[in-house]
């Protein structure tokens, strides 16, 4: 089993890469918001650290953010998985995201345990 992570910075091509995931077996497949600490403090958010920027947090300013996807597939889908979001993004390119798998020794609950 691995854990298949990829933050995706290219929010706009997150439909695609769902479908490609799909269409190449991945399954259980979770997304989260998240925001990146170097995307932060490029836009200027972090030197006003912690006061201020909770104050912002609570009005609701606008923050670069991504999207997480992670899922824990079988090893023979890491591959398809991999090839299947490089088919859509150009993971070298900055600011589209950073993918990578982690071996999984156990898992329990959903629909399969180890």
């Amino acid at each position: 089993m691995e854990l298949l992570v990829f933050v995706l910075g290219k929010v706009d091509l997150l439909d695609r890469v769902v479908k490609s995931l799909l269409e190449a077996g991945v399954k259980g497949l979770t997304i989260l918001d998240s925001t990146g600490v170097s995307a932060m403090a490029e836009s200027g958010i972090l030197k006003d650290l912690p006061v201020i920027s909770s104050l912002k947090f609570l009005v609701g300013e606008r923050r670069p953010f991504n999207k997480t996807l992670f899922s824990v597939i079988e090893n023979e889908t890491a591959g398809k998985a991999i090839e299947a979001i490089r088919a859509v993004v150009d993971i070298n390119e900055p600011g589209a995201g950073i993918l990578f798998t982690v071996p999984v020794s156990n898992v329990f609950g959903g629909s399969f345990q180890v």
